[in-house]
């Protein structure tokens, strides 16, 4: 399904992110020279330390890229959004179960996105601290609409499982387990981290390092590369 890093640096593409191919969609492309030189940038590689790839990053990526885009892709983004869905499961009623969740999940966080473009076409590359701490308080939504999503999908994966089981249909792993699983073993491996850090070493050393670290601090493999 994954095939190549979509351009991941301190500059990362937001404009198919509703496909997943980028971290938050919540600000679009920055200039490498909006960061002051004093800034130096850490990174983390998910292939080797996807425990260090945060859980609502990896959910993020998978929702997003659970909904098709056929006006972008065309008819063939259906067949994508299918074989990504099959490698967390073939359970017909838990496909449905996680595709609804994640149509639901899309439209909901465009409208965050749309806001974070608005700012960001208004006031980059050069942002005032209000401008940074809307920006964070965005993220704060973001964040939060993705821990409510993750417990929605959970409850009724488990809910599902029940009405497996009463009707003897229960066979092999449980819903929510498979979906936590494929985020561990394919989506957090496939995201890279770089977020730039002040010379003392203070990863979080004012409003612009924090959001960049939390924002805009993650790549994804696009799906959509030849």
């Amino acid at each position: 399904m994954f095939k190549k890093l979509a351009a991941v640096s301190l500059v990362i593409s937001l404009a198919t992110v509703g496909v997943a191919l980028s971290s938050s969609n919540i600000i679009g492309k920055l200039k490498t020279n909006s960061v002051p030189q004093e800034r130096q940038l850490t990174s983390i590689n998910g292939a080797d330390t996807p425990d260090a790839i945060p859980d609502h990053v990896g959910y993020e990526f998978l929702l997003r890229s659970l909904v098709s885009n056929k006006e972008k892709y065309g008819e063939k983004d259906d067949i994508r959004v299918r074989a990504t869905v099959l490698e967390i499961t073939e359970d017909e009623s838990e496909i449905k179960l996680i595709l609804a969740l994640a149509q639901r999940f899309e439209q909901e966080i465009s409208v965050l996105d749309q806001q974070a473009k608005q700012l960001k076409d208004m006031h980059w590359p050069d942002p005032s601290q209000t401008v940074m701490d809307q920006l964070a308080d965005l993220q704060r939504k973001k964040e939060s609409l993705i821990r409510k999503t993750v417990d929605s999908l959970t409850k009724k994966l488990d809910d599902n499982d029940i009405k497996k089981t009463l009707k003897g249909e229960a066979n092999g792993e449980k819903g929510a387990r498979k979906v936590s699983k494929h985020i561990y073993d394919k989506v957090k491996r496939r995201v890279v981290s770089a977020t730039p850090t002040h010379p003392t070493g203070n990863a979080n050393h004012g409003g612009l390092a924090r959001m960049f670290g939390t924002i805009l601090g993650f790549g994804f493999i696009n799906p959509h590369s030849p």
